[in-house]
C-alpha cells in the first residue's frame, strides 16, 4: 500500500482541537482519504503537516503501526476546545471622565485616557492613567451600571482618598473571584534612587469591594513621605529576568484574580531601560492572603506565561494592554494591542482566551473571532476589561491623544473623539 506525506501549511483543517489561536499544541495531525476521482481502489493518504512530500512504500501493519503512533502522540498532547469562540459588540459608546477642560493651561488640556474597569454591584469603576487638575477629581471614579446597558448619565463619582490622589498612571483593575476586594496597580514603570517622587508610579493598591475608604497601599514603603509599592519591582524583575538578561525596565497592564488567592499580573514591556523597550505578552503570578482587613502578597513570584502570537495570522506587534479572569466562565482574558504610528491607522487590539489550566500548561491562547471567522480587530487601543456578566465583557479604550472616531449613544453616525472622552465596546458571546 502506498503511503504519501505531503507537508500541509496553514490553518486547522482535519484536529482542530490540535490548535489553540493559530499554532498546534502538537505538531502532527493526519487523515487517511482516497481522492474522490479515484474510486475504491484509490491509495490512502497520510498527510503530516511538517514532513515534506515523500512517496514510501509500506505494508498495512507499518501504516497501522504509524498511524498508533501519530494518535497517541496527539492524546499526550491534549486538546484544547474545537468550537471556535466568537463575539459580536452589541453597544459602543464613550465614558466622560470630566466635563470640560479642568486644566488651569489651556494649550496643555487634561485628557480621558481610561486604562482599568471593574464591575463592583451596581456600579463601574474606571482609572484614568493620567492625572486629572482639580481637588474635586481622582483618576479613579464610578458610574451607576444597573446591568443592562451601559448609559453614562453625567453622575460620577470621585475616590478622593489619599491612595487613589496619590498613585500615577493607573494601568490595570480586578475584584477577587468572592467579589469581596477590588486591586489597581499603575505601570511600575519607572524608579530612581535620587526621586522618591517617582515611586508612585509603582503602587499597588486594595480595599473592601464596597467600602472604598478603606483603601490601603500593598507591601507600603515610605520614602520621604511618598508611600507607594516600590518594594515591589525588585521581586517583579527576579521573576521576569531568572537568567540574568539584564531587565532593568517593565511595564504593568494586567492585573487579575484567580482562584486560590492567586494574582496574576501582566508585562506589556520589557528592556534594559526604558528607552529600549520591547513589546511581550508576560505573566507574573503571585499568591495573596487577607489578615487583619488588608491584603498582604506572598513571596513566591513567578513568570507563569511568556506568550509570542503567531505571525502569520497577526502581523503587528503585540504587547499585553489587559487581564482578567472571568469567574462566570472560568478563564482568563488576554488584551493585546499595537501602537505602530500616533494616528488612526497606527493602532489596534485583539482579545484572547485562556483557561486557568492552559495558562500554566503555557499553552497558546485561543484568539476570538468575528462572525465573518477574522480575527476581532479594534480599531482603538483597548486598555481595560471588565466582565460584566456571563454572556458580556466590557473593552474600554486608550488612544492617548489620538483623535478617533466614536459612537456616543444615540449619535448617528459615529464622531471624533473628544479630549475627556473614552471610547468603550460591550461585547456578547456568541
Amino acid at each position: 500500500m502506498l503511503i504519501r506525506l505531503p507537508i500541509v501549511l496553514g490553518r486547522k483543517r482535519y484536529f482542530p482541537c490540535l490548535f489553540q489561536g493559530a499554532r498546534p499544541t502538537w505538531p502532527l495531525f493526519w487523515r487517511s482519504r482516497r481522492p474522490r476521482s479515484q474510486g475504491m481502489n484509490a491509495n490512502l493518504f497520510l498527510e503530516i503537516n511538517f514532513v515534506p512530500t515523500l512517496l514510501l512504500q509500506a505494508n498495512i501493519r507499518q501504516w497501522i503501526a504509524l498511524t498508533a503512533a501519530i494518535m497517541f502522540g496527539i492524546l499526550l498532547s491534549g486538546c484544547a476546545s474545537t468550537a471556535s469562540i466568537t463575539a459580536k459588540t452589541v453597544q459602543s459608546g464613550i465614558i466622560q471622565c470630566f466635563v470640560g477642560n479642568p486644566s488651569p493651561t489651556p494649550e496643555k488640556p487634561a485628557t480621558c485616557e481610561l486604562s482599568a474597569v471593574a464591575k463592583v454591584g451596581d456600579a463601574l469603576i474606571f482609572a484614568n492613567d493620567k492625572p486629572i487638575p482639580g481637588k474635586q477629581y481622582s483618576q479613579v471614579f464610578s458610574i451607576p451600571f444597573d446591568g443592562k446597558r451601559i448609559v453614562p448619565d453625567g453622575h460620577r463619582y470621585y475616590f478622593l482618598q489619599a491612595p487613589f490622589i496619590n498613585a500615577q498612571k493607573y494601568e490595570s483593575m480586578t475584584t477577587t473571584p468572592d467579589g469581596q476586594w477590588v486591586l489597581a496597580a499603575t505601570a511600575f514603570d519607572r524608579y530612581s534612587k535620587d526621586k522618591p517622587e517617582q515611586d508612585r508610579y509603582s503602587t499597588l493598591l486594595a480595599w473592601p469591594a464596597f467600602d472604598a475608604s478603606k483603601v490601603s497601599v500593598v507591601a507600603a514603603t515610605d520614602r520621604q513621605g511618598v508611600v507607594s509599592s516600590i518594594a515591589l519591582r525588585d521581586k517583579f524583575v527576579k521573576a521576569l529576568d531568572a537568567k540574568n538578561n539584564g531587565i532593568g525596565y517593565f511595564k504593568i497592564e494586567g492585573l487579575a484574580a484567580i482562584p486560590g488567592n492567586r494574582l496574576l499580573f501582566g508585562v506589556r514591556e520589557i528592556g534594559a531601560s526604558y528607552k529600549q523597550p520591547t513589546s511581550t505578552i508576560k505573566v507574573v503570578e503571585v499568591g495573596y492572603k487577607v489578615a487583619d482587613g488588608k491584603i498582604n502578597l506572598l513571596d513566591d513570584y513567578a513568570l507563569v506565561f511568556d506568550f509570542t502570537p503567531n505571525s502569520m495570522e497577526i502581523s503587528h506587534k503585540l504587547g499585553l494592554s489587559s487581564l482578567e479572569y472571568d469567574n462566570f466562565n472560568e478563564r482568563l482574558y488576554l488584551v493585546t494591542s499595537f501602537e505602530e504610528s500616533e494616528n488612526v491607522n497606527g493602532i489596534g487590539a485583539y482579545l484572547w482566551v485562556l483557561s486557568l489550566a492552559d495558562l500554566h500548561a503555557k499553552k497558546t491562547p485561543s484568539l476570538v473571532k468575528g462572525a465573518d471567522s477574522k480575527p476581532l480587530l479594534f480599531t482603538h487601543k483597548a486598555e481595560g476589561l471588565g466582565v460584566l456578566d456571563k454572556n458580556r465583557i466590557l473593552i474600554i479604550h486608550d488612544d492617548d491623544r489620538i483623535i478617533t472616531k466614536v459612537k456616543a449613544d444615540g449619535d448617528i453616525p459615529v464622531r471624533d473623539r473628544k479630549l475627556n472622552e473614552s471610547g468603550f465596546d460591550v461585547l456578547e458571546w456568541q
